[in-house]
């Protein structure tokens, strides 16, 4: 069974934060940063601080960003999640570069 967890979008990123070390603990495979009202840079450190808090668990838990590429990169989370909003529905993960993505997983 595949487990994979979804922030709630409080904005803040308080709740998100305290629920990615429980995330982690639990060995979540994926979690979705999904906060479409957090500026960029806001994001961008609360994305760090889980992609620093899933490796101090060993890396088994994946962050993926969700619809926001530069946020990922800049972050260096694992992948994004693509909404229809960026054009395409799926998974891109396996950066190549800061360019683009190794493969896209589409959504059935």
């Amino acid at each position: 069974m595949l487990r994979y967890a979804i922030t709630g979008g409080e904005g803040a990123g308080t709740c998100a934060a305290m629920r990615a070390r429980r995330w982690a603990e639990e060995g979540v495979e994926y979690v979705q940063l999904r906060e479409k009202q957090m500026a960029a840079g806001e994001m961008v450190r609360l994305a760090e601080w889980m992609v620093g808090v899933f490796a101090e668990h060993g890396g088994k838990t994946k962050l993926l960003v969700n619809g926001r590429a530069d946020v990922a990169v800049a972050a260096g989370a694992d992948g994004v999640h693509l909404t229809s909003v960026a054009g395409a529905t799926g998974i891109c993960w396996r950066w190549q570069g800061r360019a683009g993505c190794e493969r896209v997983v589409p959504y059935a």
